[in-house]
This record gives C-alpha cells, structure tokens and sequence, in this order.
C-alpha cells in the first residue's frame, strides 16, 4: 500500500505507480488530498475494490490511468467532473457499468476501456460530444444497441475498436468522406444487413474487420477505391454464394485477407497473384472448386495460407517455391 503520508504532497501534479503487483488493496484514501494531479497512474497494481467517488474531486486529472487490475463495480457519476480529462484508460479490470458518465467529458481524445463488463449502449449523443475523440476501444464488454452513426463521421476520430460486444442493427450509410479514420474493428458483435456500398467514402482506413456478424449480400464493389486497405477481415458471416469478390483484387496494398465462412464460390481467380504484398490469406470453409492458379505462386511474402474445408482438386502449382516465407 502507498503511504498514508503521501497525502501531505500537496503539489503534486503527476503520479505513476505502474506494475507494482506487491501494492493491491483499493485505491488508497490519501490520493484524494492531490488536488492538483494532472496526472495518475496505477496500471497493473493489484488493486481491487470499486471506482471511490472521490476520483471526481480531482478536476485538473487529464490523464487517469488504471488498466489492467481488478477493480469491479460502476463508473461513478461524479466523473462527471473531470472535464479536463484527455485520457481515460480502465482496461483489463471488472467494471460493470454503463457509459452515461463519461458522456460531459468533452475533452476526451483516448477512451480506453475494453476487457471490461460494460453493459448499456453506446449513444449518439455521447460519441457528438467526445469532439476531440481519437481513440476509442470498447472491446471485450457486453455493450449493446445500435452502431452510432457519429463513429464514422466524427472529425476527430481514428481508431474505432469496438470487437466482442453485442451490437445489432446494421452498418450505417455515410454520406460525405472522411479522410481521418484509419482503422474499423466491429468483429464478433450481432450486426446483419449488407456492408454498405458507401464504406468507400472512407478514404483512409487501412484495417476493416467485420468478421463474426451475421452480415448478408455480397462484398460492395465499392471497396476497390479503399486503395489504403491493408488488412480486410470480413468472413464468418451469412453472405450469398459469390464469386471471388473482384474489389478486393485490385487493393493493391492488402497484407492481410481473411474470407474465412464467406460463401465463395468457383474457382480461386489467376489474379489473386498481383497482390504482392499479402503476407495472410483465409480462404478456409468456403466451396472454392478446381485447382489452384500458378500465379499463387507470385505471392512472395505469404506467410500463412488456409485453404482447408473447400472443394479444390489437382496438384500443387510448381509456383510455390517462391512461398520461401510460409510459416503455415
């Protein structure tokens, strides 16, 4: 435990007490009396009990960082307070609330809370006055509802990572670009309908991951202009049998592609081969039939392939020589 004397640093402006497993215990009182911390962090200290009301009482925190213990219980309302907050990270604990009091900080740019017990919905509301936002990870949690439209129209935010939850509804349209989001995590969530065609107004994002949906139609030929698509995860989810999509053969820029469950069809395309940069690619319980093109073999840096659970026949390409890099 931290010394009760602490509390007499009365000028105190910065306290981090990181990986000190040895502290646990709750968060010791004498932090209170630091009315002019700017910045705290206890991240991986053992520390159980609940959220202290307290925490509201340090307006000037702009950084409180508590990731990674045990702590349990809601997210006090008197966070209402700290309005001078920029960072915001709880990971890795047991919190059990829901997001309402964290919706008045409108200074927020990192909210990081995945790994949690996080319950209720994630509002408009919230989102719109969060207007410095840029970063925002809800992962891991059991938050539900509707995808906010203002995650992908905010004119702040980058990373959208909001993966393992229990969101419904469908993917929202846009209606004008935005050149600031880079990465878009909605994996393993409850949402249905088709990927819209206007995803593509999404100019700069580079990471796409809507796996383990229960997204219907076929991939949008939009996504060929995503020419900055570095990472597509899109299986396991209720498509339509279709072809190998051709959108996505002319993203020139792809390391990673997992198709993985996303009723394809017909045979692998010769032009998988002029995506020279794929170093993953997921192609397993699908109905691919006939042999695998030659041009396979032009994928250099391919390190994990799966093709398993298909309806491939024939030989190996002699092409594959060049897989000097296949891990799997």
């Amino acid at each position: 435990m931290l010394p009760s004397e602490i509390r007499h640093l009365t000028t105190l402006e910065h306290l981090q007490i990181d990986n000190n497993l040895a502290l646990g215990g709750s968060l010791p009182t004498s932090i209170r009396h630091l009315i002019h911390l700017r910045s705290l962090s206890l991240k991986n200290c053992s520390i159980g009990g609940t959220l202290p009301t307290w925490l509201g009482e340090l307006t000037q925190l702009r950084e409180l960082m508590l990731s990674d213990n045990q702590l349990r219980g809601p997210i006090p309302s008197e966070f209402e307070h700290l309005t001078n907050l920029y960072r915001l990270s709880f990971k890795g604990n047991l919190l059990s609330s829901q997001l309402e009091s964290l919706s008045p900080l409108s200074n927020l740019q990192f909210l990081h809370l995945q790994d949690n017990l996080l319950h209720g919905r994630l509002l408009d509301s919230m989102v719109t006055n969060w207007k410095k936002l840029t970063e925002i990870d809800l992962s891991e949690n059991q938050l539900s509802g509707n995808l906010p439209r203002s995650l992908f129209t905010h004119a702040t935010l980058q990373l959208i990572d909001i993966h393992d939850n229990r969101f419904t509804g469908t993917i929202p349209s846009l209606h004008a670009p935005n050149i600031v989001l880079t990465s878009i995590r909605l994996s393993s969530n409850e949402l249905e309908g088709t990927i819209p065609p206007s995803i593509s107004q999404l100019l700069a994002v580079q990471t796409l991951d809507v796996n383990s949906n229960i997204l219907t139609g076929t991939l949008p030929e939009t996504l060929s202009g995503m020419s900055n698509l570095t990472v597509v995860r899109v299986g396991d989810n209720d498509y339509t049998p279709h072809s190998f999509p051709k959108s996505l053969l002319r993203l020139s820029n792809l390391r990673k592609l997992s198709l993985y469950r996303s009723g394809l069809t017909g045979s692998l395309p010769d032009s998988i081969g002029f995506l020279s940069h794929l170093q993953y690619l997921d192609l397993s319980e699908n109905s691919l039939r006939g042999s695998l093109p030659d041009t396979l073999g032009y994928l250099s840096t391919l390190r994990h392939l799966s093709l398993r659970n298909n309806l491939l026949t024939g030989s190996l390409p002699d092409s594959i020589k060049n897989w000097i890099d296949l891990g799997t």
